[in-house]
């Protein structure tokens, strides 16, 4: 079995949903926000406040949404981070939500961290695009942002992109 959490904190739930709640989860998802409560820190340092997470709970696997800034992903301790690829935002409403289906099962089968980041990054970008939740996100579409990506950046970035473990790099498209 595996336990997968999505524990999102709302105005409805302030202060009783907490990732901290969860005994054994296998894989977690949380924004920026959801960490700070879940460790009840303000800093913006979403690295440390991961390390403080895993040293309380020594949950195996989590990913932590940043928006702008992409995702953290952590996995038995060691921190990766992966830059957002969106260029066009037009609603973030269900983007926790799409990261959470794809990240939880590249998780599940044991995907480097670099690709869970990457994926869910490819994934935020194509739900942020679209207004609210009237369209699920297909492979097809995954893959045309995926192609559309690689055909706009030069082998340089993409390298630099998939080194990026613990620092963000500032991802510019040409």
């Amino acid at each position: 079995k595996f336990l997968a959490v999505n524990a999102q904190t709302n105005s409805a739930n302030l202060g009783f949903n907490y990732v901290t709640k969860y005994n054994a989860p296998h894989f977690l998802s949380m924004d920026g926000t959801e960490l700070k409560f879940a460790v009840g820190e303000q800093s913006e340092d979403y690295g440390e406040l991961a390390q403080k997470l895993y040293a309380q709970k020594k949950f195996e696997k989590f990913i932590v949404t940043m928006g702008k800034d992409g995702v953290l992903y952590l996995q038995h301790g060691t921190a990766v981070t992966s830059p957002a690829l969106a260029t066009k935002v037009t609603d973030v409403v269900g983007a926790g939500d799409a990261v959470f289906s794809v990240a939880s099962l590249l998780a599940y089968v044991n995907s480097t961290p670099e690709l869970i980041g990457f994926v869910s990054n490819c994934i935020g970008a194509i739900k942020v695009s679209k207004i609210g939740n009237k369209e699920s996100i297909t492979q097809s579409m995954l893959l045309d942002f995926i192609g559309n990506l690689y055909r706009q950046i030069d082998e340089y970035d993409i390298e630099e992109y998939f080194a990026c473990q613990l620092t963000f790099f500032c991802f510019q498209f040409t």
